[in-house]
């Protein structure tokens, strides 16, 4: 059959069935999907199509490479949902093979398939009647029973990034759930050289009291956007009390902050890897009063710090510090301001729980889970996220930091997620786990309002774009 009428006959199906999917295959031409992608058919012992350098399927073995993907899917499942079709050989053995009563099948990316119908004859599944074709999904979870061909992944269009999304961390779990039993060892280790911090320091709900009566939260992250609002967060920090925000920041934001007059109340850290110089201990300002401390200082030829040796009931000038107990104990020892205790929701803290109560707070791979649980849990009905980027923006991570000193370089990157604009930036396995994480946090918590105080960065589920000096005007005439 020529590839037209081929096409044709498919193109045909589709339409009684579902007419509004036929409407946006129809609005794009073969010649055109040929001119935006490197279309080529891969030989081996059988043939595949690939897709700029990336196969839809084996090139050896469709069949087998099939039922490997639908091995974790028993006979008769009531219904699977299947993200991507490859060459068409899952969703023809999900409903031949493993004879699913229901089977609804993601076209991640319409182009993809438009070239599949062209080149292929997919008829046999195409007209099954326990088959529903869609091109959207109609929740944001996965499914009961799901599996996703992981070429098509590559491919798929902006609506399926979230489900996308979720499946690399789904797939990645195991080897973070890895990386942390690795660790075990060291935190037990940390455990014990803390103990005589986590054991009678106060816990960090006490902080609650350090909430103004509006109950507004900063979040400072250290995402790069941070660096283009240095000069607005000293005019925040110059409101009088009665209209600032609660400021809490990130360890990794602190070494672009601590060079301006940007007043902090609480910093957050919670990895076993932050040293002091890393959390900029010894440049930490203190945070009320600055003229007439450094004046003090200075008149006795002392730093804020050998300061508050003298005077130690002045460290709360100091922010407060919110940590676990695995954090490193120099760091712990080096604060100079006041240190507040508080537990993971890991297991691994239950015995700790048991000996010394604290609160737990959720952590899901990065200091910005506990830091906004911690917002939450002290009072927060209006948390405001800057520098919640979780991707590459200037050939960079983090703010004020060199691209790699806190992670991998900016060339490594091999993902993508979507900014406020709407555009692509480049991103981690790893910062999209974060990312989803922090949007599962937001969605359980409906009584309290998130905002993000830039477009550049990551476009955050539940949370809302707020202009920064349109902000702080409001704030301004509160």
């Amino acid at each position: 059959m020529a590839q037209t009428s081929l096409l044709d006959s498919q193109l045909s199906i589709i339409k009684s069935r579902w007419p509004k999917l036929a409407q946006q295959l129809n609005q794009f031409t073969i010649d055109d999907i040929h001119a935006q992608l490197k279309v080529e058919l891969t030989q081996g012992l059988e043939q595949t199509i690939s897709i700029n350098g990336i196969q839809l399927s084996s090139r050896h073995d469709r069949y087998q490479e099939a039922a490997a993907w639908c091995q974790g899917i028993n006979e008769a499942c009531p219904h699977v949902d299947c993200y991507g079709i490859g060459m068409g050989d899952t969703p023809w053995y999900l409903l031949t093979v493993k004879k699913v009563a229901a089977l609804t099948l993601h076209c991640l990316n319409l182009k993809l398939l438009k070239l599949l119908l062209t080149y292929t004859d997919q008829r046999e599944w195409l007209t099954h009647p326990n088959l529903e074709l869609v091109s959207a999904p109609a929740r944001p979870s996965l499914g009961v029973h799901w599996l996703a061909c992981t070429a098509d992944l590559r491919f798929c269009d902006p609506h399926y990034y979230y489900q996308r999304d979720i499946f690399w961390h789904e797939k990645n779990l195991s080897y973070a759930n890895s990386r942390h039993e690795s660790n075990r060892a060291l935190h037990l280790q940390r455990f014990e050289e803390n103990r005589h911090y986590w054991q009678y320091d106060p816990d960090a709900l006490l902080l609650a009291a350090k909430l103004p009566p509006h109950r507004r939260v900063l979040i400072l992250a250290s995402g790069p956007s941070l660096e283009e609002h240095f000069t607005w967060l000293e005019q925040v920090s110059a409101l009088p009390q009665a209209q600032k925000p609660l400021i809490i920041a990130l360890d990794t934001a602190l070494k672009g902050l601590v060079n301006y007059q940007i007043t902090i109340d609480i910093v957050v850290s919670i990895d076993e890897l932050i040293t002091p110089e890393t959390a900029q201990v010894t440049k930490l300002k203190p945070r009320n009063d600055f003229a007439h401390n450094m004046a003090l200082a200075t008149e006795f030829e002392l730093t804020p710090i050998a300061l508050i040796q003298i005077t130690p009931a002045t460290n709360h000038l100091f922010p407060a510090l919110v940590y676990f107990p695995r954090s490193r104990p120099d760091l712990l020892a080096a604060w100079p301001g006041p240190r507040y205790a508080a537990y993971s929701d890991h297991p691994l803290y239950d015995e700790l729980e048991q000996q010394t109560p604290h609160c737990r707070l959720y952590a899901n791979g990065s200091v910005i889970h506990p830091a906004v649980d911690l917002a939450l849990n002290i009072g927060a009905s209006n948390m405001y996220l800057l520098g919640a980027d979780f991707g590459f923006m200037d050939g960079k991570t983090h703010a004020a930091w060199e691209d790699g000193s806190l992670g991998i370089k900016h060339h490594h990157a091999k993902h993508q997620l979507i900014n406020g604009h709407g555009e692509n930036i480049a991103t981690t396995l790893n910062f999209i786990s974060y990312l989803r994480a922090l949007e599962l946090l937001i969605s359980k918590h409906p009584r309290c309002k998130f905002n993000r105080l830039s477009q550049r960065g990551a476009a955050i589920t539940g949370c809302d774009y707020q202009a920064p000096d349109k902000l702080l005007l409001n704030w301004q005439q509160a």
